[in-house]
């Protein structure tokens, strides 16, 4: 992503998070799971290292046992 600019990433990172929101809306873990592995392969491959970032930020800021 080094070659972008800040907004482009900003703009990429802001897509993977409505695309990560989305599929951990699912009412099971299993849903959420199948959701974000879906999320990930349909994620345009220049932006897959935006979407692993939001990602490994969410799970970062959650709270333990929310995760």
């Amino acid at each position: 992503m080094s070659d972008y600019s800040t907004i482009q990433v900003q703009k990429m990172m802001m897509i993977a998070e409505r695309s990560i929101r989305a599929a951990l809306s699912a009412n099971s873990p299993s849903e959420r799971t199948t959701r974000l592995s879906q999320a990930y392969l349909t994620t345009k491959p220049e932006n897959r290292d935006a979407f692993a970032m939001v990602l490994i930020a969410r799970v970062a800021m959650a709270e333990r046992g929310a995760a």
